[in-house]
């Protein structure tokens, strides 16, 4: 039978086989902008705060019982698979945007906040729904997992850390992007009613 747990790994190593091209891209770009900024909250910090989610879901996988922070164990047993099971789904959304994301991004995509010396207002894809696609994919995922795993405590870094972090990126990278493009940036950031990281399509978001 195959278990949330199972789902979780081939969806991550799917997702990095799939974006190795883009991401190979973004690491030769990374760090070549004409405005880049080296500030740790910026560019490390939420990168830090996944990283820290991942290993939080991997022992709740490993260790489903162990400790008190178990959310499964909180919840009537019929709860627990459906929960569990909307996790994966929510986590699979992520994948989804955090990979097309990156595609929909072209040429302008660095691992990195910056403006390119190339650098175009991305609209199309995902873009077309999101200011921010790979940012939501990633509190989308994190979100997910920590419903697939049950662990309350990866549920609390990604509400606390992961994505108030991405969301402070996501607000620096648009005073870089206004800065470039002015009237053609806000224009674009309205038609998509300035949403951040939840979809236009969700009724309400930020």
């Amino acid at each position: 039978m195959i278990k949330p747990e199972h789902v979780i790994d081939y969806g991550a190593i799917l997702a990095v086989f799939l974006s190795l091209p883009v991401l190979v891209q973004g690491l030769r770009r990374r760090g070549t902008g004409r405005k880049y900024e080296s500030l740790f909250w910026v560019q490390r910090a939420p990168q830090i705060a996944v990283l820290l989610n991942i290993g939080v879901v991997l022992v709740a996988f490993e260790f489903p019982r162990a400790g008190t922070m178990g959310l499964f164990g909180q919840l009537p047993s019929r709860a627990v698979a459906v929960v569990a099971w909307c996790g994966v789904g929510l986590y699979l959304s992520g994948l989804v945007f955090l990979v097309g994301g990156w595609y929909s991004l072209r040429e302008n995509f660095s691992t990195d906040a910056e403006v390119l010396a190339d650098h175009s207002v991305a609209t199309g894809g995902l873009y077309r729904w999101v200011l921010h696609p790979v940012y939501s994919g990633i509190g989308q995922a994190c979100f997910g997992a920590g419903l697939a795993s049950g662990s309350i405590i990866s549920l609390l870094i990604t509400a606390l850390l992961v994505v108030p972090l991405w969301y402070r990126r996501a607000r620096y990278e648009e005073r870089l992007l206004i800065e470039r493009f002015g009237e053609h940036y806000l224009r674009y950031a309205e038609s998509v009613h300035w949403r951040r990281i939840v979809p236009k399509f969700v009724p309400v978001g930020f």
